[in-house]
């Protein structure tokens, strides 16, 4: 059925696909520098993900069946790449301590930090990434919602939509590689 979108809502759509533009044009640009049916699957991804990204802005929550497709077309993506097994061991790893880090702070907050989207965006688009670029990644995905809440002064129990920013960073990330 189709509902009529708010005022607000389109100011935060425009401030979302503001905020996706520069990263998407420059992971687009390295990927169309050498066209292959890959790096164009590529730039799907980036859209699909983008598109995951709005409807978190939005909706502080994604459509199911379109996060499980993205993340599982993120996946295949990932074993097209053909990295060595040992990559993927490396990476299960990595997932593995940042997991219990996240668990470890939920457990002693008593409070839930991540949804289970967030969960799947992380090993989805980490999965795709090269072990040395894991760490990049993540940090320019949580320093950019943390400068965001220290200068807007916002509330720390305040929820914020993470996969944008799992989106950017995997987009800059994959920039630097």
């Amino acid at each position: 059925m189709f509902r009529p979108v708010r005022e607000n809502e389109r100011r935060i759509v425009v401030r979302a696909c503001i905020f996706m533009a520069g990263p998407l044009l420059a992971f687009s640009y390295l990927q169309l520098s050498s066209p292959s049916l890959l790096n164009l699957f590529a730039i799907g991804l980036s859209l699909a993900w983008a598109y995951l990204s709005v409807e978190d802005v939005l909706r502080l929550s994604v459509p199911t069946r379109a996060l499980y497709l993205i993340c599982a077309l993120t996946c295949v993506y990932a074993v097209l790449q053909q990295k060595p097994l040992w990559d993927y061991f490396l990476l299960a790893l990595c997932f593995s301590c940042v997991f219990l880090t996240i668990w470890l702070f939920e457990f002693f907050k008593a409070k839930k930090l991540m949804g289970f989207a967030d969960f799947l965006a992380i090993i989805s688009l980490g999965l795709s990434l090269k072990p040395h670029m894991l760490g990049p990644w993540l940090l320019i995905a949580c320093s950019i919602p943390l400068l965001g809440v220290l200068s807007q002064r916002k509330n720390w129990s305040a929820k914020l939509p993470f996969i944008p920013y799992l989106t950017v960073g995997w987009m800059l990330a994959s920039c630097l590689s």
